[in-house]
């Protein structure tokens, strides 16, 4: 296919699916990079774009290290507002929005602001928009990753208790917990986080995700001294 050339600022970005695919799944950097140009460029102009692809870019931000320009992006503008509407009513109204506090979540865990991040994950998972039962379990995740992040392993291990445990989310902070159990001499949990790891791996379709997923089994691996698993 030929290359996909970068929106000039006066054309109007990918939205929905498209975008959707380009940022999560490009064929190249250079797709990449003309998507996320377009909707940059966008965002500049003050055009009105959809709640999903605000989110959607805000969400590649962060996969690229970009934390605060994502920050910026989800607290500007209408993405901003419904988000502090959903803070201050203590629910969310669409799954747009959920998607939007759950990303903002971990904004905020990465920004070093535990409290808001865990502020905003309880609002989504106190909240029932429609089908997003995966968006609750990831709010979740978020909570029990900063558990983790406090060297709290029981509260983290507890937080993510009866979820599904090949949510990638969900997955890669039982991994996390597993792998510190493991690094303080518990060798009997290193086979069932390796194989609970894999099966999530083998499930998930996102392939930053996986890398993430795959990231936590080598830490597991090489700290129970498996080199060739790590």
């Amino acid at each position: 296919d030929a290359p996909t050339r970068a929106p000039s600022s006066e054309e109007a970005p990918l939205e929905g699916q498209a975008l959707l695919r380009v940022l999560f799944e490009p064929r190249s950097r250079e797709a990449l990079r003309g998507a996320m140009r377009g909707v940059e460029a966008a965002l500049a102009r003050g055009a009105a774009l959809p709640l999903v692809s605000v989110v959607a870019y805000a969400e590649r931000l962060v996969r690229d290290g970009a934390v605060g320009e994502a920050f910026a992006t989800l607290r500007t503008g209408p993405t901003g507002e419904a988000i502090e509407a959903a803070k201050a009513s203590g629910e969310v109204s669409s799954r747009d929005v959920a998607e939007a506090c759950v990303v903002a979540a971990e904004v905020a865990r990465r920004r070093g602001d535990p409290d808001e991040a865990t502020g905003l994950a309880k609002v989504v998972e106190g909240s029932h928009p429609g089908g997003a039962t995966e968006l609750r379990s990831r709010a979740r995740a978020v909570r029990a990753r900063i558990a983790w992040d406090r060297g709290e392993l029981d509260e983290a291990a507890a937080l993510v208790e009866g979820l599904r445990p090949l949510d990638p989310y969900v997955a890669e902070v039982r991994g996390l917990v597993a792998y510190t159990w493991v690094c303080q001499g518990d060798a009997a949990r290193v086979l069932p986080a390796l194989s609970a790891l894999e099966a999530a791996i083998a499930e998930c379709t996102d392939g930053g995700l996986v890398g993430r997923l795959e990231n936590v089994s080598g830490m597991i691996a090489h700290a129970a001294g498996e080199p060739e698993r790590a």
